[in-house]
């Protein structure tokens, strides 16, 4: 006796799931691999789009810091590397236009990666544990870039009797700033781990403590051994270490009711700063790969300090992370964390409508691979720029590339009305390349004197030209009321998909010629609708693989496998 039975996947709204999680409704929610796709708010995937080009920085050792400014209607992209610190004016479009500045920068290759900034109109103010604090000016033209000027410095007793300058020379440097109720902040040095200093209002070069209320304050918390690693200026001024998460809960700050209370203990990594979304900050714990929410609960009337990353094993010891704010109803907020293995983990946060008709966020993670190894990334207007360590004439250079939701390739090069390109590809030199005309690929072509010579006869309207990355997505296994059972079909729901396979117990099955007739050359529509693959074998788990042969476009919206169990 045979009875049939549907497993239908609804959504990926989970992203990324390790193995070991036990909850059905993760796994059927989720899948084990999620490499190079995005999640949809309705709960589908869709390939991601490519990065292109910007600019080749040269070969360089492990220190990059990259960050953006939105100045005065005026966008700038900003690189710190060994002793240098460059600045480039951004075209609307995004690409990078001029070279508006360029200094002698105090921090060294290794000092880099700990260099904290924070915007207070034109002025951005910089600190680090080992250097002096500097501000980077604005004038509306041109920016200066100086050690900040401190008239008078807070004082502290290091033997107990004598006032000397809290920070400077041997006691170290303040390690992080942030500016609240008008007032510059700095904490933690060397010396004073767990100092905390502000500005007297409205004047961010005094710093000795005096007795009216918008005077300079100076207040030393209980944290023990532990660090400051940053402060936040958010709905209260936050306070993270290595240890403990803290806040001032009281506005209107001064020296009479300074305090900074403890509101957790999970401790925040060091020269990783957290980031802010809509009245909650995210910092990734200390020693882990656990991103954290800090956020303030009516029920607990206080701030906790939840888990972002309980399901998931794609977050791994994060470097560099920013966010990018959902303009569409498409795409979900998502933050962008680099991870120390050099590939890009992404969160996607949106809200669904429960069973039950309350509202539900849903944390998904993906991992983003490319040819090369992420090293840091901005986001500036809603675009994401990323640093790539890739290879050029047989080194290791680092790359300036923007992330375009429209294109196929990483490190690419777009042109139009052409069948040849003879020159123009400096950064791919000697590599192996993939060319998409008009959503015809030509792939495994080999860059030689700056080009790929003719590739077609015809020309061709609209032409990319840069490195395939794959796309995978691996299900999770499915709980069986038997040991085996045999897979009819799968059915997909597809949407503006050209391109796609599904590998089930090692055969590989194409989704879309099963439907169509292919002819050599011709562009076939995006398909949009269902699909049903026929396959062959049994399964103990169900498990299958969707890939791709051709980096074109790809959205999946749902699988249906039907099952034969045999009772």
């Amino acid at each position: 006796m045979c009875a049939k039975r549907h497993i239908l996947k609804t959504n990926w709204s989970r992203g990324e799931v390790r193995d070991d999680i036990i909850s059905l409704t993760s796994k059927n929610d989720g899948s084990r691999i999620m490499e190079n796709v995005l999640c949809l708010i309705g709960g589908g995937i869709t390939r991601r789009g490519g990065f292109k080009f910007l600019q080749n920085l040269g070969t360089t050792a492990t220190g990059l810091k990259l960050f953006s400014l939105d100045i005065g209607n005026k966008n700038f992209i900003c690189i710190f590397k060994n002793t240098q610190f460059t600045i480039y004016s951004v075209k609307s479009n995004g690409d990078i236009d001029n070279k508006e500045g360029e200094f002698t920068s105090p921090y060294t290759d290794a000092e880099v990666q700990g260099v904290q900034w924070v915007k207070h109109k034109y002025d951005i103010y910089f600190a680090h544990p080992s250097r002096t604090p500097h501000i980077l000016k604005y004038d509306g033209s041109s920016f200066s870039f100086n050690a900040l000027t401190i008239k008078s410095y807070p004082q502290y007793q290091f033997d107990g009797k004598t006032n000397t300058n809290a920070w400077g020379g041997s006691h170290g440097f303040p390690r992080t700033v942030t500016v609240y109720e008008n007032r510059l902040w700095f904490a933690g040095t060397k010396d004073i781990n767990n100092g905390v200093w502000a500005s007297k209002v409205g004047d961010f070069s005094e710093f000795t403590s005096g007795t009216n209320d918008d005077d300079p304050i100076a207040i030393y918390i209980d944290i023990g051994d532990s660090l400051i690693t940053d402060l936040y200026s958010g709905r209260h001024i936050q306070l993270f270490t290595t240890k403990s998460e803290h806040i001032c809960p009281v506005r209107g700050v001064t020296y009479k009711n300074v305090s900074f209370p403890k509101q957790s203990s999970y401790g925040s990594k060091i020269d990783l700063r957290p980031v802010n979304l809509t009245g909650r900050t995210l910092f990734c714990q200390n020693n882990s790969s656990i991103l954290r929410n800090f956020v303030y609960s009516d029920a607990e009337q206080s701030y906790v300090s939840d888990t972002m990353s309980a399901y998931s094993d794609t977050l791994q010891n994060p470097v560099d992370m920013d966010f990018f704010r959902s303009t569409n109803n498409k795409i979900s907020n998502l933050l962008f964390c680099i991870n120390s293995n050099g590939t890009l983990a992404v969160l996607n946060l949106f809200s669904v409508i429960s069973d039950n008709g309350s509202l539900m966020e849903r944390k998904s993670w993906t991992r983003w691979t490319t040819n090369g190894s992420f090293r840091q990334c901005t986001v500036l207007n809603n675009r994401l720029y990323v640093l790539v360590r890739r290879t050029y004439q047989g080194n290791n250079h680092i790359f300036l590339e923007l992330y375009d939701p429209d294109s196929y390739t990483d490190s690419h090069y777009t042109f139009s009305n052409i069948n040849s390109i003879n020159s123009g590809l400096d950064s791919l030199e000697g590599q192996q390349v993939t060319v998409v005309a008009d959503k015809i690929v030509y792939p495994n072509l080999i860059v030689n004197a700056g080009g790929v010579g003719q590739f077609i006869t015809a020309l061709r309207k609209e032409v990319e030209i840069g490195y395939a990355f794959a796309f995978k997505v691996q299900s999770l296994p499915v709980a069986l009321p038997i040991r085996r059972v045999r897979i009819l079909s799968f059915q997909f729901i597809l949407k503006e998909t050209e391109d796609l396979y599904v590998t089930y117990e090692d055969e590989q099955y194409d989704v879309i010629k099963n439907q169509f007739k292919f002819t050599l050359g011709k562009v076939e529509d995006p398909y949009n609708g269902q699909i049903k693959v026929g396959v062959l074998g049994y399964t103990e788990t169900c498990q299958f693989i969707l890939s791709q042969d051709r980096p074109l476009p790809v959205t999946i919206l749902a699988v249906e496998s039907e099952i034969v169990i045999n009772y």
